[in-house]
């Protein structure tokens, strides 16, 4: 269903692998009987010529057709070439010879391989790693390929899922002219995201940039990709997870990762042998049982939702909001136009998205709540909260906004009087936030609530806020 809608929606390149369990055979089903519009490109992990015909085979069957467009090495940990021994690259000159496939190239996540690939004038695409975080390292071998008259396909353009702010992505991508980015979606929404990026042109205006240098800082350094080309694990250890497991649930927080099944996964990290299996595959050097401990530790903070109890709503059930509840968090918003109406612009998909993740100078991910309260299925409710902030004893409230229909009733009153009750137990000394200058009914709302008014105003935009506190 996904691959039809797509290709109704004009997008004709299509990437999968023998490796990608099922991939091939549901790409076989979408496109059977329109073949010859759409460019598949698919790949083969294998080691030796004999192992390269099997595979091709294989793919030919289960793809439904008699030649593949864009062959590709997986991932192989040398550049394949001509009297190499391996006879892999001999194969495939055969299997184009014969019309099998159109087109040859590799895929890596080694920057060394990847060089030699370019070098060698063997290839005519090279697929590896790039994302806005990607480094320079990375853009060299965008602008090599480039200058070989070579196609470069970003993969990881999401970062494993790291990068949750998908016009920032797709805007990144569209500087670069021969880089095509295969995006791995995998949900509906996703792919309509991307589709609307294609449909309306996305820039990379200064507030994309300023989300990108964000998330640059935080995921700058050793971070786990989730390639998972570690695995398996001798001891059992899901690493391509549980080495990034502190980072997703803050980055793309996901009902599932708190489940106790995943609780007991990261709990396997425990019997980790130190052996080095994971270690010598990771092709990004990575010191992957020292991640897998960092992780275990960040995890555990995370799923208790770094000091604050989720639970301290008598009425309310209260969990992280995701991007799976943008779609509620904007129908709450566009009913408080009052709101808005002082405070422009109008919430987006693109702004709640990066609300979710938008953290003060020196605050982490650990410390923050994007918080919705729920009465069933209705969000009622949403609360961002960073503890620690701006002093120690301080907790900052940077949004509070109650479901308009509800509001005159005293649900924000209650909800903010179990919230301060939970932070006095946590040996919070004091809350603060902003209001805007313009806007006499949030004023009188925070007064009531036994907020006042501190310090001096700061400008935001025309208008200016107003800084508020209330002792515990």
């Amino acid at each position: 269903y996904l691959a039809r809608k797509a290709y109704k929606a004009g997008i004709r390149f299509f990437d999968t692998a023998r490796a990608y369990t099922d991939s091939e055979v549901k790409l076989g089903e979408a496109f059977d009987g329109i073949r010859t519009e759409v460019y598949i490109a698919t790949k083969t992990a294998a080691q030796n010529a004999e192992d390269f015909w099997k595979d091709l085979q294989i793919s030919l069957r289960n793809l439904r057709t008699d030649y593949i467009d864009l062959y590709q090495f997986h991932n192989p940990a040398f550049c394949p070439k001509p009297g190499d021994g391996s006879g892999l690259y001999e194969a495939m000159q055969e299997a184009k010879a014969k019309g099998m496939i159109r087109h040859i190239g590799i895929t890596n996540h080694r920057l060394a391989v990847a060089h030699e690939a370019i070098d060698s004038g063997l290839y005519e695409t090279l697929q590896f790693p790039f994302s806005y975080i990607s480094g320079e390292q990375e853009l060299e071998l965008v602008n090599k390929c480039k200058a070989a008259n070579m196609g470069f396909i970003a993969m990881k353009g999401l970062s494993g899922g790291l990068i949750t702010n998908s016009a920032a992505a797709y805007a990144f991508e569209a500087q670069y002219d021969g880089v095509l980015p295969i995006w791995g979606v995998q949900r509906e929404s996703e792919l309509d995201q991307f589709l609307q990026c294609i449909r309306e042109g996305v820039e990379l205006t200064d507030e994309r940039k300023a989300t990108i240098e964000r998330d640059r800082k935080e995921l700058c350094g050793e971070f786990c990709r989730g390639c998972g080309y570690c695995m398996p694990c001798p001891a059992g250890i899901e690493i391509n997870q549980c080495a990034r497991m502190s980072l997703m649930l803050r980055r793309a927080p996901a009902a599932a990762w708190l489940t106790e099944e995943w609780q007991q996964k990261m709990h396997q990290i425990e019997n980790c042998r130190h052996c080095g299996h994971c270690m010598s595959k990771c092709p990004y050097g990575l010191n992957t049982p020292e991640l897998l401990q960092a992780n275990y530790k960040g995890s555990a903070r995370g799923q208790q939702g770094g000091e604050m109890k989720l639970d301290f709503s008598q009425k309310y059930a209260v969990r992280p909001l995701t991007a799976r509840d943008v779609d509620k968090i904007l129908a709450l918003c566009a009913e408080n136009e009052q709101f808005y109406r002082y405070h422009p612009p109008l919430a987006t998909r693109e702004s709640v998205l990066e609300d979710m993740t938008a953290l003060p100078p020196g605050k982490c991910a650990a410390d923050k709540h994007y918080l919705g309260f729920f009465d069933r299925e209705t969000l009622v409710a949403v609360l961002d909260l960073i503890e620690r902030y701006p002093q120690d004893d301080t907790a900052y409230i940077g949004f509070f906004m109650t479901k308009k229909e509800r509001q005159g009733r005293g649900l924000g009153t209650a909800l903010i009087g179990e919230l301060l009750d939970e932070l006095r137990r946590e040996k919070f000394c004091k809350v603060r936030l902003a209001v805007d200058r313009g806007n006499p009914q949030s004023k009188a709302f925070w007064e009531k609530n036994g907020f006042a008014l501190m310090g001096e105003e700061f400008p935001h935009g025309d208008s200016a806020y107003l800084p508020m506190e209330r002792a515990l």
